[in-house]
């Protein structure tokens, strides 16, 4: 904002002179200009900003690339428990068939040889 002062006389038709001051206010209606130093640390504040978004989605990619990792492992490590017990299990269970197989088979062989004692008697 500028101010602007003049001063002066002024004459009244009686012979008297009165003397004035006056203010004259004027608004700059101007856009501030960015200095060259201004503008390159604005642009560098930019430039800054920039690249530490950058950086956020890289750290952030990385632990998402090194999370699937982990969760590949996991899987892998799942699924190759799984099949162990599967085999297990299967072992487990052909035993017991076995087993049971074997009992059957010797009570057959007991009830046939008591037949034939009861039969020969």
């Amino acid at each position: 904002m500028k101010i602007k002062i003049s001063r002066g006389v002024v004459s009244q038709g009686n012979g008297f002179a009165s003397k004035f001051v006056m203010a004259d206010k004027k608004m700059d209606n101007k856009i501030p200009m960015v200095t060259k130093k201004e503008g390159f640390l604005h642009k560098n504040h930019v430039d800054d900003v920039e690249s530490k978004r950058q950086l956020l989605k890289q750290q952030m990619l990385f632990n998402q690339q090194r999370d699937i990792q982990e969760l590949k492992h996991t899987i892998h490590t799942t699924k190759a428990s799984m099949q162990f017990l599967q085999m297990k299990f299967h072992e487990e269970f052909s035993n017991l068939v076995l087993e049971e197989n074997r009992k059957l088979y010797n009570q057959v062989q007991d009830l046939k040889g008591k037949f034939l004692i009861g039969w020969l008697l």
